[in-house]
């Protein structure tokens, strides 16, 4: 009876966690080192345990998650080997609150631009 209720009801997401990787970028050509860049996963729960995450690259905006290569720095990183890799694989992390450990109007209240508690 639990997949019938879970086939079909609505998936509730929620942002569980932004988790930020910095990296430097080094010009081949030049030589030039350009510090500060940031890669932000945003870590996303469901009711059912689903997670997901996006992806935001300071130097290269959004990236789409499904179409990036799996060589891409964002998948070889200590931050996403060590921390976001075993969240997705179902791991339970302590710096990383559940589904159930955030209140629904904090994700809504953050995507309408409120101050979030």
């Amino acid at each position: 009876m639990i997949w019938l209720k879970k086939l079909f009801a609505k998936k509730d997401w929620r942002m569980v966690k932004r988790i930020d990787a910095r990296y430097m970028v080094t010009n081949g050509l030049t030589g030039k080192v350009k510090d500060g860049c940031v890669l932000s996963y945003y870590l996303y729960e469901n009711q059912f345990r689903t997670r997901i995450f996006d992806l935001v690259d300071s130097e290269e905006g959004d990236l789409d998650v499904e179409r990036v290569d799996k060589s891409h720095f964002a998948f070889r990183n200590d931050v996403y080997r060590n921390q976001i890799k075993p969240w997705m694989d179902g791991r339970l992390d302590p710096e990383v609150p559940s589904y159930e450990q955030v209140p629904k109007d904090d994700f809504q209240n953050a995507l309408a631009g409120k101050k979030v508690k």
